[in-house]
């Protein structure tokens, strides 16, 4: 019986560890980009999230002057893009949409593949702007910094540049073409 009892509290200490996480903030760009982020706002998702909620998976913050609370890495609302789960009567009356057809309670787990998905289509409708975090610290920033040194977040864009071809920017700030020579854009 005793070990039974080590073994559900092993267990128990291992669904914890899992249940949120806090990201390294290269760790997450990497995340974001096998996960579909577009290489040219890599950078202001990166920034997002590091003020939104410093990257923490677990956040649940609330409820606002409306009762609603706010939800995961990306910080999204349950007044319009999640189903809060809450059955108390306060909660059921409130009878919010779901746009991203999602329960909240899932962007607080380690997996922020749902939680990308709907900040994509947060993004799709309303542009960044949406969070108040990027409106204050990142537009009309630098937001490339977030992603400098950041070796697995090398992306390949298009360019003006003269030779015609992709470029890749590398998180060092330097812009080669395909065949690894340093690429000038004489049309800034």
């Amino acid at each position: 019986m005793e070990g039974n009892g080590c073994v559900l509290l092993c267990l128990l200490a291992c669904l914890s560890v899992s249940a949120a996480r806090i990201f390294e903030r290269c760790e997450f760009a990497t995340e974001i980009l096998k996960l579909g982020a577009p290489p040219s706002q890599l950078g202001d998702w990166v920034c997002l999230a590091a003020h939104q909620s410093e990257f923490n998976t677990a956040i649940n913050r609330g409820p606002a002057a409306d009762g609603s609370h706010d939800w995961g890495i990306f910080v999204i609302s349950d007044q319009f893009w999640c189903n809060a789960s809450d059955a108390s009567p306060s909660n059921q009356q409130r009878n919010f949409p779901n746009f991203c057809n999602t329960d909240c309670i899932d962007f607080t787990d380690d997996n922020i593949a749902d939680d990308f998905a709907c900040a994509q289509s947060i993004y799709l409708r309303h542009g960044f702007h949406a969070w108040f975090a990027w409106q204050q610290n990142c537009i009309n920033q630098d937001v490339t910094a977030y992603i400098v040194g950041c070796q697995d977040c090398q992306c390949t864009c298009s360019t003006t540049a003269d030779s015609g071809s992709d470029a890749v920017v590398r998180t060092d700030g330097a812009v080669r073409d395909d065949r690894g020579n340093d690429v000038i854009d004489s049309n800034p």
